[in-house]
């Protein structure tokens, strides 16, 4: 015996399974998650690497592509918790990704476990 086709309604199924669930949803709205705790970074701990087309600053201080893996190097020996952000400013269009990602994989050799991209505006000693 096979089933008629007229007698299965799948959106029926669906509601029935809705009307069924629905009051069981209700206790798990978020109320009984486990609680979690954004760590903003800490600013003396947050290095930024400004790459403009044509300098690299880390904070204030210029440094020349050549010289940036070492320095890297030292700034990660004084504080190896460090989060680095390497900021490049969008609206110039001199700047390629070719060069943001050189810094960004020295940042990388040098050892930072935490390092991120994000777009800005060069402060002025930088630009």
């Amino acid at each position: 015996m096979r089933a008629d086709p007229k007698l299965f309604n799948p959106r029926l199924v669906l509601l029935l399974t809705f009307v069924v669930l629905a009051p069981s949803l209700r206790l798990w709205s978020g109320h009984h998650l486990l609680p979690t705790h954004s760590q903003q970074p800490d600013p003396d701990q947050t290095l930024t690497v400004w790459v403009l087309p044509d300098a690299i600053y880390i904070e204030e201080t210029l440094v020349a592509e050549a010289d940036l893996s070492r320095v890297l190097g030292e700034v990660r020996g004084s504080y190896p918790a460090a989060a680095v952000i390497v900021r490049g400013d969008s609206a110039d269009r001199r700047l390629s990704y070719g060069r943001v990602r050189r810094v960004l994989q020295l940042v990388n050799q040098a050892g930072f476990l935490r390092a991120s991209l994000s777009p800005g505006t060069p402060p002025r000693t930088a630009g």
